[in-house]
């Protein structure tokens, strides 16, 4: 049996920190949340989906990021997110492109290329 948050109408929400009207279930284990923008209905079990769903899909209109390569086929159209890109550029033109990590070792800690 699954419970609905009291809440669910009011966004953000600090207990989830989620962006945008939604509506959380609590079942036995884990987490629902379902995306009640334009009768949307996505379902996440986490919040850092649904954000990046709420953002990308039903945020307002942002920066679009391009690529650059000669002839590209997708060079008009833009993506939403640079991860998108960079992964565009690693499969597609098979451009070597370092990943980063982001590491914690005691005090020290930061990004690195892997």
């Amino acid at each position: 049996m699954s419970t609905i948050c009291p809440d669910s109408s009011t966004y953000p929400k600090k207990s989830l920190n989620t962006r945008g009207p939604h509506q959380c279930h609590r079942p036995k284990r884990g987490l629902r949340i379902i995306c009640l923008t334009s009768n949307c209905m996505k379902e996440y079990v986490n919040k850092n989906d649904f954000n990046r769903h709420y953002k990308t899909v039903h945020g307002l209109k942002q920066l679009l990021v391009y690529c650059t390569i000669a002839g590209c086929k997708r060079g008009g159209k833009g993506f939403s997110r640079q991860d998108n890109l960079t992964q565009h550029l690693r499969i597609v033109h098979r451009e070597e492109i370092l990943k980063k990590s982001f590491r914690v070792q005691g005090s020290n800690w930061g990004f690195e290329e892997a």
